[in-house]
């Protein structure tokens, strides 16, 4: 009976912990979604999304669909988790080479310098890469499926800032 109690109470604090998180997380999507409503940003919801991260700070770059926020000088992706049923959020990462911009507006952000990115990669999906600094650096890299050639042309900009 007492190891039922404590797989239950250990799933319950588990739980509990990803429900406040994720809390924190949606509040802050809630105030960047109304930021990049006003500067007229297009919205594809449930992006699939493919992520490989190599290194020790990997975490966070993990997830297998995203939301994109597409404005004039910049891409916004915010990452859903991998549990169907919960709808866990990661920070948002934000292409753009017009960093104050968007830094300050978006709580949490983390501002992103791509190394390589391809538009029309194997399969019509777009390729980003990048590379996390820090004491030992992680490479992360990111495939967007299904995105629209009319989207990939409101893209352009990454090409021209990287």
């Amino acid at each position: 009976m007492d190891i039922v109690l404590f797989y239950v109470l250990f799933f319950g604090i588990v739980l509990l912990i990803l429900y406040l998180r994720n809390k924190n997380r949606d509040k802050n999507y809630a105030l960047s979604a109304d930021v990049l409503a006003g500067l007229d940003a297009i919205h594809l919801d449930h992006v699939k999304c493919e992520t490989f991260s190599s290194g020790m700070k990997g975490k966070g770059y993990y997830f297998s669909r995203c939301e994109l926020f597409i404005t004039e000088d910049a891409l916004v992706i915010f990452g859903l988790g991998r549990i169907k049923w919960l709808r866990q959020l990661s920070d948002p990462l934000i292409l753009t080479s017009n960093s104050a911009g968007y830094v300050f507006k978006l709580p949490g952000a983390k501002l992103i310098k791509p190394k390589t990115i391809n538009l029309n990669s194997f399969g019509g999906d777009i390729y980003i890469e990048f590379v996390q600094p820090g004491f030992i650096g992680t490479n992360v890299e990111f495939r967007l499926k299904g995105i629209s050639t009319a989207h990939k042309e409101r893209l352009q900009f990454l090409n021209t800032s990287s």
